[in-house]
């Protein structure tokens, strides 16, 4: 029996070493890690940085590390697409999934209601909703490990992004926001860096598109009609330079009008503010400017009707003479 048991406690005690074994063995393996492609490592060593100056980030692939928790890598991801969609944007109510149907449904007695509906304030004191859609670049994992935790990076930009809209929405008009292509994104992209830039964490907006920017959605509702009067006034304008133009170059030609006009102009100031000199001076200026070989059209054949008529009297006095 004593056999026995003594045969058991080595059997035991052996098993207790090779297990041991077996578990040292598996945390020091544990210590490697793999760094994947798109990411980057930085090696820490009880929760502090390690490696030379300049030297912290590791590329993708498998690197030692002392195990957890003496030691670790952790990846970063370098790049990632951040969007707000409901910060800026109303919330749709029972039976609206598309913005064409909310739209319709929208009344002006239904106001946005602050916690629920998302909205920013313009510069001319409009409200308007964005949706935002960016992406950014981790420049420098160790600044941004110093300064963050990796899981919050997506959570700091997006606010980051949030309050660049705020700011960028303050400077331009809802017409400005809703219509311009390049310059609000342009905004926006400009106040989240500099929101990230104060907090010196190494992340970079790449990018910021604004695929909807719509007014309130009650004045959207009749907003087409607006950018259909405006579009015909726009036509009206064109087609009346185009038929001043007309007028302007049949009455002096092409070349000649602007000076005339502005010669008519100074004579009708002078003779506004009753200065019979200055009128006196403008008129002779528009009388010469009238005689050049330039002008052209019912000008041109008045001033040569009224020469004619002046050659005519001339010759007649000199008759009667």
């Amino acid at each position: 029996a004593n056999q026995s048991l003594g045969e058991a406690l080595r059997l035991s005690y052996r098993l207790l070493q090779v297990g041991i074994a077996a578990l040292v063995v598996t945390f020091l393996v544990s210590g490697f890690q793999t760094v994947d492609e798109g990411a980057a490592g930085v090696k820490t060593l009880f929760g502090a940085i390690e490696g030379p100056p300049g030297d912290e980030v590791l590329p993708p692939g498998l690197h030692p590390s002392w195990p957890y928790p003496v030691g670790q890598i952790v990846t970063v991801e370098l790049k990632r697409l951040v969007e707000v969609n409901d910060a800026f944007w109303p919330r749709y109510r029972r039976g609206e999934k598309t913005l064409e149907e909310a739209t319709d449904a929208a009344d002006i007695t239904r106001h946005l209601q602050p916690g629920e509906d998302g909205s920013l304030v313009t510069a001319g004191g409009d409200l308007a909703h964005l949706l935002i859609q960016a992406e950014y670049v981790v420049e420098d994992p160790v600044s941004m490990m110093r300064t963050l935790r990796p899981a919050l990076v997506p959570t700091v930009v997006r606010r980051a992004i949030e309050r660049g809209a705020v700011a960028a929405a303050a400077r331009l008009t809802l017409e400005e926001l809703t219509e311009l292509r390049e310059a609000p994104e342009i905004a926006v992209l400009e106040e989240s860096q500099r929101v990230l830039d104060e907090l010196g964490c190494g992340v970079r907006i790449a990018s910021v598109v604004l695929p909807v920017r719509t007014a309130p959605l009650a004045v959207r509702k009749n907003y087409a009609e607006v950018l259909t009067k405006r579009e015909q006034a726009k036509t009206a304008i064109d087609r009346a330079r185009q038929e001043a133009a007309a007028r302007l170059t049949q009455a002096a030609g092409p070349v000649a009008a602007a000076d005339l006009i502005r010669l008519i102009n100074e004579y009708e100031s002078a003779l506004t503010l009753r200065d019979d000199a200055g009128a006196d001076a403008a008129l002779a200026g528009l009388g010469e400017r009238l005689a050049a070989r330039d002008v052209g059209g019912e000008s041109a054949m008045i001033v040569a009707r009224a020469e004619a008529a002046l050659s005519a009297r001339r010759s007649e006095l000199a008759r009667e003479v």
